[in-house]
């Protein structure tokens, strides 16, 4: 008789742990689903492996990341500007995403180089910089990660 009031308290105990437990997984997935990050990456992605690595792992987390785009601009290393985003668009590409996620290009020039001409209409790194500002405009509810 102890034997079998013991076991139906195992058993009511283990039902009502269980039962308790689903929800709250269910609960901390439509968590994640609301706290999604805004990010944009800024790039050098052809200098070092390094940028590979963060691009890849921010577009295999997009259960965590709302990735607006990827901006890409030159460093002393990697070559021309096209270079870094033709990188920058490869492991897009390879992870799946062509089309899916916009790669803007960014400044060629060193800050000292393209100052003088950043009040022109066409200054060097335009479309990034006009891309980053119009998404940290639109990001009202959570702040724009760059």
């Amino acid at each position: 008789m102890k034997s079998k009031y013991l076991l139906c308290l195992v058993l009511l105990t283990l039902t009502c742990l269980i039962a308790a437990c689903i929800p709250g997984a269910q609960k901390k997935d439509e968590m994640i689903q609301e706290k999604k990050i805004p990010v944009i990456l800024d790039t050098d992605a052809n200098n070092e492996l390094d940028d590979q690595h963060a691009i890849a792992y921010m577009l295999f987390n997009q259960d965590f990341f709302d990735i607006k785009g990827i901006t890409v601009n030159k460093t002393r290393n990697g070559g021309l500007i096209e270079k870094h985003v033709e990188e920058a668009q490869r492991v897009v590409n390879l992870c799946g995403f062509k089309d899916k996620v916009k790669v803007i290009p960014g400044a060629s020039g060193k800050y000292y180089e393209i100052f003088d001409s950043l009040e022109e209409e066409d200054y060097d790194g335009q479309k990034a910089v006009e891309f980053i500002i119009n998404e940290a405009r639109q990001s009202k509810a959570d702040k724009l990660v760059l």
